[in-house]
């Protein structure tokens, strides 16, 4: 078995969707918090490092791209197109309509976006392929930040996302990563 080994502080949210999707996996890593000499001889001085072996890789959705694809049990996260596409609309469009409802009321892009999610989500009881996959746990540290601040009324408004937000968030490996980036 490879040595899985990650470097980042505990105040980065992509750590909680990495280290959600190593406990979703069930693999052994080591989580070794902050370490300015590993993350020195990384591009652009990353913040988020796994050690995959004698690989360093940086960039959370990479990372969990390349675990996913290396991951040889039988539950495969990363299963086909579908994941990569709501993968990207995760970074290019959820993140920054979350970014402005955390800084201030719901406005009207925010809206839309969580009424397309809630859509989508009225069919599906996940986003790519009715299956939990890395599309969904690259959401984890948003939504948990959204329960966490005071949107949770808001996202109630959306019955079908709220569901969703539930599946997730109690699922163990996530409540194993929150439990463990609180202490």
């Amino acid at each position: 078995m490879v040595n899985v080994k990650l470097f980042g502080s505990k105040n980065n949210k992509d750590l909680m969707n990495v280290l959600v999707l190593l406990e979703e996996l069930q693999l052994k890593y080591e989580y070794e918090g902050e370490d300015a000499d590993v993350q020195k001889d990384v591009v652009f001085g990353d913040r988020l490092v796994l050690e995959y072996g004698d690989r360093l890789l940086t960039e959370s959705k990479a990372i969990m791209r390349y675990i996913s694809s290396r991951n040889d049990e039988e539950i495969d996260l990363f299963s086909d197109a579908e994941v990569d596409r709501w993968m990207e609309i995760h970074s290019s469009i959820w993140e920054p309509a979350v970014l402005s409802l955390a800084e201030a009321k719901e406005n009207e892009t925010s809206q839309s976006v969580l009424q397309v999610y809630d859509k989508h989500l009225e069919d599906h009881k996940f986003l790519a392929n009715d299956e939990y996959s890395i599309a969904d746990i690259c959401h984890v540290s948003s939504l948990y930040d959204l329960l966490t601040s005071g949107h949770k009324n808001t996202l109630k408004k959306y019955e079908h996302l709220y569901k969703w937000i539930k599946r997730i968030m109690k699922r163990e490996s996530v409540e194993n990563v929150i439990d463990l980036l609180s202490e």
